[in-house]
């Protein structure tokens, strides 16, 4: 029975930190819109590639900044964006 707790404890701490990661990139991906750093925008969007919740909390951002500017995009306008941005970025690292 110990081994259980121990085992339902370390799987709640590490959803706890998920949780926390995911606020931070959530954070930080906001934050970098701002200030128009679209590398960190590209290495956020790039991890929520392989985190579906993730994901699923950048696309609200995405949705309550257009919403702010009153501009109405499709989700599937917005994918392009994100992979036109990667794809600029990639270039511009590899020439660099």
């Amino acid at each position: 029975m110990a081994n259980n707790d121990i085992f339902a404890q370390a799987s709640q701490a590490a959803l706890r930190g998920e949780c926390i990661s995911r606020e931070k990139d959530a954070y930080l991906y906001q934050c970098a819109w701002d200030r128009e750093d679209l590398e960190t925008v590209c290495k956020i969007t790039e991890r929520a590639e392989k985190d579906p919740e993730l994901q699923r909390i950048l696309d609200e951002i995405d949705e309550s900044m257009i919403n702010e500017e009153g501009i109405i995009i499709s989700d599937e306008q917005r994918y392009r964006v994100h992979a036109k941005v990667q794809h600029l970025m990639r270039q511009y690292f590899e020439k660099a």
